[in-house]
């Protein structure tokens, strides 16, 4: 048995190793987006996330504090309803949206002010 013949074996089992592999990759990307696209189109409920949808980026207790009378249960201070400072919530929003700005601003091979116009349109319209 040859050298030849030895790297022919090799090759035919990589190959049919990435071939089961690419295969079950395959398989298990089409069980994946077809159980998500089953759930996004038929099973969920959009007018209720559409409803509440404050309450996905900003919380529950952030919501009812700027909403309530003074005396009710999220007011520190009864006279004033001072409530807890509920702005970390909105961290999780703005580091990955700066960080998005940024990416797009620091790969771009353009001069900054021929990015940022287009840019600035996109975001503010």
């Amino acid at each position: 048995m040859g050298d030849s013949d030895r790297t022919d074996q090799v090759d035919l089992w990589q190959d049919s190793f990435y071939g089961n592999l690419g295969i079950e990759t395959a398989w298990i990307i089409v069980v994946v987006v077809r159980g998500l696209g089953h759930f996004v189109l038929v099973e969920a409920d959009w007018a209720v996330v559409w409803a509440n949808r404050v309450l996905l980026v900003v919380g529950q207790q952030m919501t009812e504090q700027m909403t309530q009378a003074p005396g009710s249960e999220s007011c520190i201070a009864v006279s004033n309803c001072y409530g807890v400072n509920q702005n970390w919530r909105l961290w999780w929003i703005l580091y990955p949206t700066f960080a998005i700005i940024a990416s797009a601003y620091g790969t771009a091979a353009e001069k900054p002010a021929r990015f940022l116009v287009p840019f600035s349109l996109v975001v503010f319209s």
